[in-house]
């Protein structure tokens, strides 16, 4: 039975696996930001047992629900991309015990959020709902977060300096609990879009705070990245009203190239990426089948122009960090989520596709994530490449026995 609560989110027994993995992953960095390093019980802190205990509710969750068993009905396309994602994940996790660096219990979600994926085979609706839900409870730990600072519980984190020369801004580049000023822009880019697939009322509700923060954030690589999506999603709209085609690439295309020169003309090494880039590809070759280890990398930090602690790009960390597997999975991880995002072209208002171009912004400039955690950045990209197969499922069981022969089935 479908319920409609707070945003008008939309719930079931199949949808709340998700939901509890969805607040287990969100949990799981707020409690970080709250209670950093801090052991509780057993030399664990907080942060730990929320991603140990969540991971459990939601495979409770997923085993009971009445889909269980039915994994003949997975798309293929689900099969490839959630395979790459254990094998970029399972093979982070070896080349780490080979070079004895040290990697977090909560590591456990990859394979879980996996796992329930495949039990639950969740519809477009519990998709979009899960998306939702994810949004609001980010939303919701930066409100946790800003009480957190006011009372002084917790240090109100700043980044950097800021970069808009306006009174009381200068110094400012709010990060909240993400980490860093960046993390918090590529993030609230993501529930920007998410913003726009639910519309209506609860669509400012999530939207109105998200630009807020986006823009507190200064972060270019997610104000670039949330323009380039919601691009994509007018774009989406223009199409479904019978907009003319040449139009509408046009427009597109305009907007790519226009932010391509804006940049190359402010700021050619990209704030320093292409310093980065090329001084972690000149340490690769220390090492280019199993890579140099966090200490490795830590080594040759003081040598290299930028100083910077990582690749800032998602795939080129992983190859000098842990060399080819991890990389050639998670490559393939991303290119498989491209063809499943423009599966059904600009369907669900554009959104798989507006979700797969700001993510990749974000990756492609910034190590957002590594393969070896499911992080608030991997976990609605994954969610939003799977939405436009999703219908398969859903059709697919909802016809009679005698009738299925005259849908195609996912499985085939």
């Amino acid at each position: 039975m479908m319920k409609s609560g707070l945003l008008g989110l939309k719930s079931n027994t199949y949808s709340y696996p998700l939901f509890a993995l969805t607040l287990t992953i969100v949990g799981s960095r707020l409690a970080h930001y709250l209670f950093p390093s801090e052991p509780t019980f057993r030399g664990q802190p907080p942060s730990i047992w929320v991603a140990m205990g969540g991971s459990a509710v939601g495979l409770i969750l997923a085993v009971t629900s009445r889909r269980f068993g039915n994994s003949a009905r997975i798309p293929k396309i689900w099969v490839y991309l959630l395979a790459l994602l254990v094998l970029a994940w399972l093979s982070s996790l070896v080349m780490m015990r080979i070079h004895e660096d040290l990697f977090a219990i909560s590591t456990i979600l990859v394979p879980t959020a996996v796992f329930t994926l495949a039990l639950v085979l969740p519809t477009p609706s519990e998709i979009r709902s899960t998306l939702v839900f994810f949004a609001a409870t980010v939303l919701l730990g930066v409100a946790v977060t800003m009480i957190a600072a006011s009372t002084g519980i917790r240090p109100f984190r700043e980044d950097f300096e800021g970069r808009v020369p306006l009174p009381g801004l200068e110094a400012f580049r709010w990060e909240a609990y993400f980490g860093d000023a960046n993390n918090a822009g590529s993030i609230m880019a993501m529930t920007l879009l998410i913003a726009l697939l639910r519309g209506g009322k609860a669509g400012w509700a999530l939207g109105l705070p998200s630009t807020a923060i986006l823009l507190f954030s200064q972060s270019r690589t997610g104000v670039v990245a949330a323009v380039l999506g919601v691009t994509v999603m007018v774009v989406a709209s223009w199409h479904r009203k019978g907009g003319k085609a040449w139009l509408i690439g046009f427009t597109f295309v305009a907007v790519v190239v226009s932010i391509l020169l804006l940049i190359l003309v402010v700021d050619p090494t990209l704030n320093g990426r292409v310093l980065i880039w090329r001084d972690f590809l000149g340490i690769w070759s220390d090492s280019p089948t199993i890579g140099l280890g966090f200490q490795g990398i830590q080594e040759q930090v003081l040598g290299m122009t930028g100083q910077a602690q990582d690749a800032h790009n998602v795939l080129l960390d992983p190859l000098v960090r842990h060399g080819l597997a991890p990389f050639l999975f998670g490559a393939a991880f991303l290119v498989i989520a491209g063809f499943a995002s423009a599966s059904r072209g600009l369907s669900n208002k554009g959104f798989p596709l507006a979700m797969y171009v700001t993510g990749m912004t974000c990756f492609m400039s910034y190590t957002t994530f590594g393969w070896a955690y499911m992080t608030l950045f991997l976990w609605p990209f994954l969610l939003a490449s799977m939405l436009p197969t999703a219908w398969q499922v859903s059709e697919f069981e909802g016809t009679p026995a005698s009738l299925q022969h005259t849908i195609r089935n996912p499985s085939a």
